[in-house]
């Protein structure tokens, strides 16, 4: 006979509720699994949610390459008293010439138009006529009416100088025969202040016209440009004195 006491845990339950347990288990364990699994992105209205936000998420993403770096980033000018040291630094040089020959505005400005607007953007040139120690035995390659010399991006020499004086168009470029190709491309670079702007500033420089035998005072005196014949007696050595800027061109 056992004790009333006695009850086996397994024999003590409710076989009905046994199932049901062992049946709400199961459902638990299959939802758990269902909710860890991660569900599509459901977009949330928004304000901010305007068409063209839309299409840039969802849009291909293109890379662009870079820009490539300006031909030009750094340009100084030689001074008058720095001649000597960029002739010695430069003394080795191939020199390349380009002159004007195509229809941008550089080719077809006056020549005297584009020396009263580089006396503005850079100041005087590195060297004149003027600078001759004797004006008056020149030979015939040196009539060159003014130069600009400049270093380019730190080491790159460039030459700007005029054509044939007051009574042409445009100028010439000289650079080093490596940089030919480019040579267009680097006067333009170092001379875009120049068509940025029209502003001038007053100039005065010899020059000498080699077919009739004549020497002139030309120039821009703030208002007007002048050509003048001068008597060779009355020349004096170095640069002619510039006209005062009138009110407004300094």
């Amino acid at each position: 006979v056992l004790s009333s006491s006695y009850a086996p845990s397994a024999a003590a339950q409710d076989i009905v509720e046994l199932y049901r347990t062992r049946q709400m288990n199961a459902r638990a364990a299959t939802q758990l699994v269902q909710v860890m699994e991660p569900l599509p992105p459901v977009p949330v209205a928004h304000s901010a949610d305007l068409p063209h936000l839309r299409a840039l998420l969802s849009a291909e993403v293109v890379i662009e390459e870079p820009p490539p770096p300006p031909l030009v980033f750094h340009t100084r000018r030689v001074p008058r008293f720095a001649r000597t040291w960029f002739e010695e630094q430069y003394a080795d040089v191939e020199w390349a010439y380009e002159g004007g020959n195509s229809l941008a505005p550089l080719d077809t400005m006056r020549t005297s138009e584009i020396r009263a607007r580089l006396e503005r953007a850079f100041g005087a040139p590195t060297k004149t006529l003027g600078d001759h120690g004797s004006i008056f035995r020149l030979k015939l390659p040196e009539y060159v009416q003014f130069e600009y010399w400049f270093l380019v991006n730190g080491e790159w020499p460039v030459i700007i100088m005029d054509v044939n004086g007051p009574f042409e168009r445009g100028i010439v470029v000289s650079g080093e025969t490596r940089h030919r190709d480019l040579l267009t491309s680097i006067r333009d670079a170092v001379l875009a202040p120049i068509l940025e702007s029209d502003a001038k500033a007053p100039f005065a420089d010899y020059f000498f016209e080699e077919e009739i035998g004549t020497w002139y005072v030309t120039g821009y005196d703030g208002e007007s440009f002048f050509v003048d014949p001068v008597d060779p007696r009355r020349l004096t050595p170095g640069r002619p004195r510039a006209p005062e800027p009138q009110d407004g061109q300094r």
